[in-house]
């Protein structure tokens, strides 16, 4: 199941599952905290943040220009990706930069905004010595 952003008036689950495992952000490595993570793909670009309250895109980053409405077939994978988009809309200038830092709950929603695809966030953004941000994360069988 996918960690989606909620409205602010919205209940956001703690965890997500996978595989019949919780991941919560306490399990996250504690060396998080200070590092920054970076994406860079094909015509888009972003740094991302752990902060106390979630996961802080940082001002500047590159969203993908891009029509995907054609091409995606699945109406929830549309639908999420068409949220994500949203999410960051009023916060994008003419050259879709984003012009302030952005809190998200989960690391993929801010890499489905900037690549205008799924994306799983864990496997995107990586640590400047090329680490995937999964690296950091802990599992529990809660």
């Amino acid at each position: 199941m996918a960690d989606i952003d909620a409205p602010s008036n919205c209940f956001r689950l703690n965890y997500t599952t996978v595989s019949n495992e919780k991941i919560e952000d306490s399990s996250l490595n504690a060396e998080l905290q200070n590092k920054v993570f970076y994406m860079n793909q094909a015509n888009c670009s972003g740094k991302l943040k752990k902060v106390n309250e979630g996961w802080l895109l940082l001002k500047g980053a590159q969203a993908r220009e891009r029509d995907f409405s054609s091409t995606i077939k699945h109406e929830g994978t549309k639908k999420y990706i068409q949220y994500a988009i949203a999410y960051v809309e009023g916060k994008l200038d003419k050259n879709l930069q984003t012009t302030e830092d952005i809190l998200f709950s989960s690391p993929s929603t801010p890499a489905s905004a900037l690549t205008q695809q799924t994306a799983n966030g864990w496997k995107v953004w990586k640590d400047e010595e090329g680490n995937l941000l999964e690296k950091y994360r802990t599992f529990s069988d809660n």
